[in-house]
């Protein structure tokens, strides 16, 4: 595996042996001149097909975060019948660092779509129920039980149908609103 662009010391744009660029975490795999070769026993986590817009967030989140937030999406992805964006992980972990800060800074956000996320989305609500759990035990934090529809929330925009139908609505506006 190559590195071709650094995003800090523990995640650089990668290319790998077929040519695919990816993202790659481990340590130090950032540091030092481009391009350079990649050992990869050095390699954490790779994340295919990520938007080039969400890179700045894998700078500014917590590597804790952004694995926790990995995992979860491994899960959702095994939990559910539809396919999620390959930008879940980075999307993920940008809403739960900041959940974790609200937390610790006992600001409590009121999800009035709680109940029916709850009734709508039950597979997602529990996956954001156990993304709760998972984040008061990982990062002893007391988070509010509403959070889980916040997690829940994410998870479901995170469809890949959804994300289409959103980029067609948006170019259908654009056409309409240059007339």
């Amino acid at each position: 595996m190559r590195a071709i662009q650094r995003i800090n010391h523990n995640a650089a744009i990668c290319e790998d042996g077929a040519g695919r660029q990816l993202i790659a975490l481990g340590r130090g795999i950032g540091f030092g001149d481009m391009p350079h070769e990649v050992d990869l026993d050095v390699i954490t986590r790779t994340f295919y097909g990520i938007d080039s817009k969400y890179l700045a967030f894998i700078d500014e989140v917590d590597p804790e975060v952004l694995e926790f937030s990995a995992q979860l999406a491994d899960i959702a992805t095994g939990q559910l019948s539809y396919e999620l964006s390959p930008n879940l992980p980075i999307t993920l972990a940008d809403h739960i660092q900041f959940a974790i800060k609200r937390a610790r800074e006992h600001m409590v956000v009121s999800l009035p779509l709680e109940r029916d996320l709850e009734q709508l989305h039950p597979i997602e609500y529990r996956l954001g129920e156990l993304t709760v759990r998972g984040i008061q035990k990982s990062f002893h934090v007391r988070m509010p039980r509403s959070e889980a529809a916040g997690i829940a929330m994410s998870i479901v925009n995170a469809s890949e149908e959804l994300v289409y139908l959103i980029m067609h609505v948006n170019r259908v506006a654009s056409v309409h609103s240059d007339k």
